[in-house]
C-alpha cells in the first residue's frame, strides 16, 4: 500500500510538472523572451573547473531582437544573484531542476535529412538544427563535404580545373548551398539548434575514406575562392599534412601556402584524411602553425604562397546576403567576433586540431602517422610543439571504447572532444543519395557499441522502443560513412562506461569543442555567454502555467536541503582533490536530500543522464518536447 500511494504521489508530481512545462512552452513568445529565467538547481556543473551544489543561473535578454545571455551565476544569497534576479523584472521564468549543464555543441556533422542528398542537406537547415536541439545540441557546424560531381556542392572536375584551378565555370559551392546557410548563421528560430558556422571536410586531402572524390589537388587560386565563397561562415577545415607539406604540381601550390590562408582568417586547420603523411610532415606543418601563433616571420614556402594567391585572395569577402527575417531573434556573435576575441588564449590565431582521431589516419609503433601524435600533449624532441586538440567520433562504431579510454588516459579531458560525425537517422534500412553514390544504415546487433548501448538503454533513450545503435555505410561495401548517434548519448556513454567525472564528461561535448571552433560566447554556462542550458529532473513555474514553485518557493526549498555555501566548498574541495567520480556530486547531494525524504528528485548517474525528465533552452527559450 505504501508503494502504491508513492507511486501515485510520484506520478501526479510528475503530471503537474509535465502541465506546467507544456503550459510554460504554449506561452507567448514576448514572455518567453522579455522576463528572463532564473534556474534553480541542486547541482550546476557551470564549466569542467566549476561546480556549484547547490546554484543559481540567472538569464535576462541582452537586447532588443536577440537571445537571452547568463547574467549571473552563484550560490542562494549572492548579491550578484540577486540583482541578477531583480533585473529580470516581476515574472521571470523560474526552474527549477536537480542538475543543469550547458548545452551541447557540435562541431562535426553532416545534418541529418531535409533534402534527397546528403550534400544538400544543408539547404533546408531546419529540418537538422531541430533535430539537433530536441538531442540537447544547441549550437553547431554544418559539415560540408565538396564532391566534384556534376549537381552537387562542387562543378564538375575537369583536367583543366585540376591542373590550373580555373577550368569550367561551376562555383566552388553551389549558390543555394551558400545562401541557405548564410539566411541561418546565428539565426535562433523556435525549437532549433543554433548554426554558429561551417566546417568544411576536404576538398584538399590524401584520402578520401567514405567522402565523395572531389578537388583533392585544388589549386592555390580555387582554394581562395572556396575560402572567399564561404566567408567568414568558415569556421574550421579539414586539410592534410601530407599535401600541404609536400602539394602535388597540379595545384600549384607551395607548401604551406592554403594552410597560411586559413590560419590568417581565423580559421581552425583539422588535420585529418590522411594515411600518407610522414612523420616529417606532421612536425613541419605543427611547425608552421606554432609559428603562425607567436608572430615569427613566415617562411619562404608561405611568402611564396600568399604572392601566388593574389593581392585579397585570401581573405573572406564578407556575408553573403542574408535571407534570415528581420523579425527572427539572432545572436549577433555567430558574426561579428573578431579573431582576438574567438582565440584569446593563442593570439587570435587557431589552433591546429585533429579531425574524427583514428579514422581515416594510421597508428603504428615505428612508422608514426596522426593516431600518434593525437595522443602526446608535446612532441618529443620538439618541446616547442604541443600535440593538437583531438575530437573522436562516440558512437563506438567508429572507434573501440579501449582506443577512447587510451586516449583520454593520455591527453586528459581537456584536449578532446567528441563528435557525432551524424548524416543519418538511426532508422535501420534507410537508404541515402550521396553524391552520386548511396549509403545504407544497418542496425548494429554486435561489439561494443550494442553490447554498451543495450546495458544502458533505459538510460540513454528514456523511453521504450527506441531504434538499435546503427552505424551508415556505403552500400555494398564496409566503409563507414557518417553515424545515426547524438551527443546526448555520447554523453550518456562518457558518464556511464568510461566513468569520467560529470564536469569532464560535460567539458567534453560543450566547453572544448566551442573552444577549439573558437566560439567563446557558448559551451558554459559563464556570465556573459547565451544562455543554452540542458535542466534535468525539472519543475517549472510561470505566469502562463500551473506554477509548480515561485521563485521564493524554489529559493526556500534549495536553502532547507543545503546549508548556504557548504555543499559547494565540499564539492570543490573533493574536485581539487581528484576524488570526484562520475557520480560524485550527486551522491553526496543525495545524502543530504535523502534526510529530507526527496532523494527521488535527483537524476540516477549510474543509469544514464535521464532524458525523459529533461528541458533543453537555446537562448533562455525552452525548446518543445
Amino acid at each position: 500500500a505504501l508503494n502504491c500511494r508513492r507511486a501515485r504521489s510520484m506520478a501526479n508530481a510528475a503530471g503537474r510538472r509535465a502541465a506546467a512545462v507544456e503550459g510554460e512552452l504554449a506561452a507567448p513568445a514576448s514572455h518567453a523572451h522579455g522576463s528572463g529565467v532564473v534556474f534553480v538547481a541542486r547541482c550546476v556543473v557551470v564549466d569542467a573547473a566549476t561546480v556549484l551544489a547547490p546554484g543559481l543561473v540567472v538569464a535576462c535578454p541582452r537586447g532588443p531582437g536577440q537571445p537571452m545571455d547568463v547574467k549571473a551565476v552563484g550560490s542562494p544569497g549572492d548579491a550578484s544573484v540577486e540583482a541578477a534576479v531583480r533585473e529580470c523584472g516581476a515574472a521571470p521564468l523560474v526552474v527549477e531542476c536537480s542538475l543543469l549543464i550547458p548545452g551541447l555543441v557540435d562541431i562535426h556533422t553532416h545534418g541529418v535529412g531535409g533534402h534527397e542528398d546528403v550534400t544538400l542537406f544543408w539547404t533546408n537547415p531546419s529540418y537538422s538544427l531541430s533535430a539537433a536541439a530536441a538531442n540537447g545540441t544547441t549550437s553547431l557546424l554544418a559539415t560540408l563535404t565538396l564532391p566534384s560531381a556534376a549537381g552537387h556542392c562542387c562543378g564538375p572536375l575537369t583536367a583543366a580545373t585540376a591542373e590550373a584551378g580555373s577550368g569550367g565555370a561551376a562555383p566552388v559551392v553551389q549558390p543555394d548551398l551558400v545562401a541557405a546557410l548564410s539566411g541561418a548563421v546565428g539565426r535562433l528560430e523556435p525549437g532549433c539548434a543554433v548554426l554558429e558556422g561551417v566546417h568544411a571536410e576536404g576538398p584538399v586531402v590524401a584520402d578520401l575514406g567514405g567522402l565523395p572524390p572531389g578537388e583533392q589537388c585544388m589549386s592555390l587560386k580555387r582554394f581562395g575562392e572556396l575560402c572567399r565563397c564561404l566567408g567568414p561562415m568558415l569556421r574550421a577545415m579539414t586539410i592534410s599534412p601530407s599535401k600541404e607539406a609536400r602539394p602535388s604540381a597540379a595545384s600549384g601550390a607551395a607548401p604551406f601556402a592554403r594552410l597560411s590562408m586559413l590560419l590568417s582568417s581565423g580559421v581552425t586547420p583539422c588535420l585529418g584524411h590522411d594515411k600518407q603523411c610522414t612523420d616529417e610532415d606532421i612536425v613541419k606543418t605543427l611547425a608552421h602553425c606554432a609559428a603562425a601563433e607567436t608572430g615569427l616571420k613566415p617562411t619562404e614556402a608561405a611568402l611564396e604562397g600568399a604572392a601566388a594567391c593574389g593581392a585579397g585572395q585570401c581573405e573572406p569577402t564578407g556575408w553573403p546576403e542574408k535571407s534570415a527575417s528581420a523579425a527572427c531573434m539572432a545572436d549577433p556573435r555567430s558574426r561579428s567576433l573578431t579573431a582576438l576575441q574567438r582565440f584569446p588564449d593563442s593570439g587570435g590565431v587557431p589552433r591546429p586540431h585533429i579531425t574524427h582521431l583514428f579514422n581515416v589516419c594510421t597508428f603504428h609503433h615505428r612508422d608514426a602517422g596522426l593516431a600518434n601524435v593525437g595522443l602526446l600533449d608535446r612532441l618529443p624532441g620538439e618541446p616547442a610543439l604541443a600535440g593538437p586538440s583531438v575530437e573522436l567520433i562516440g558512437d563506438l562504431v567508429h572507434v573501440h571504447p579501449w582506443a577512447i579510454a587510451a586516449t583520454l588516459a593520455a591527453r586528459g579531458s581537456r584536449a578532446v572532444c567528441f563528435v557525432s560525425d551524424s548524416i543519418a537517422e538511426p532508422r535501420p534500412g534507410q537508404r541515402l543519395s550521396y553524391a552520386g553514390r548511396h549509403l545504407a544504415v544497418q542496425a548494429v546487433t554486435e561489439g561494443a557499441s550494442a553490447r554498451v548501448d543495450a546495458e544502458h538503454a533505459p538510460g540513454l533513450a528514456g523511453r521504450a522502443g527506441d531504434p538499435p545503435p546503427c552505424r551508415v555505410v556505403l552500400e555494398g561495401t564496409e566503409t563507414i560513412a557518417g553515424s545515426c548517434d547524438t551527443l546526448w548519448a555520447c554523453l550518456n556513454r562518457l558518464v556511464t562506461r568510461f566513468r569520467l567525472p560529470l564536469p569532464a564528461a560535460v567539458a567534453c561535448v560543450s566547453e572544448n569543442p566551442a573552444r577549439i571552433a573558437g566560439l567563446p560566447h557558448v559551451g558554459t554556462l559563464r556570465p556573459g555567454c547565451r544562455a543554452d542550458a540542458i535542466a534535468l529532473g525539472v519543475d517549472v513555474a510561470g505566469p502562463s502555467g500551473a506554477p509548480a514553485r515561485s521563485l521564493g518557493d524554489a529559493l526556500a526549498a534549495v536553502s532547507k536541503l543545503f546549508s548556504a555555501g557548504a555543499g559547494e566548498v565540499r564539492l570543490e574541495a573533493r574536485l581539487a582533490s581528484g576524488e570526484l567520480d562520475a557520480f560524485g556530486c550527486v551522491r553526496m547531494a543525495a545524502a543530504r536530500e535523502a534526510e529530507e525524504g526527496t532523494a527521488e528528485r535527483l537524476p540516477r548517474l549510474s543509469k544514464g543522464l535521464p532524458a525523459f525528465d529533461r528541458l533543453v533552452f537555446v537562448g533562455g527559450v525552452p525548446v518543445p518536447r
